[in-house]
């Protein structure tokens, strides 16, 4: 595995020669959000997809007790 330097210097030489620093820090972001949720699912701190697309439906129609244990299960920080 390439040092993290490395791999931002290959993800900014990926990205096209029009890239503007606000490009490359929406890219860096996202990359930052990606690895957080890949250690959190091999932490075992995932939602099972089922339960996800359950949740969506039901906070779609206001279930305010599906959207406050949400809360409090993946956002509490």
């Amino acid at each position: 595995m390439a040092g993290v330097k490395q791999e931002v210097i290959q993800m900014i030489q990926a990205l096209p020669d029009e890239a503007t620093v606000d490009d490359i820090m929406a890219e860096l972001y996202f990359r930052l959000q990606v690895d957080a949720g890949l250690k959190e699912l091999d932490e075992g701190k995932g939602m099972p997809h089922e339960r996800g697309c359950q949740m969506d439906v039901q906070m779609a129609y206001g279930r305010k007790d599906i959207i406050e244990e949400y809360r409090r299960t993946y956002l509490a920080g």
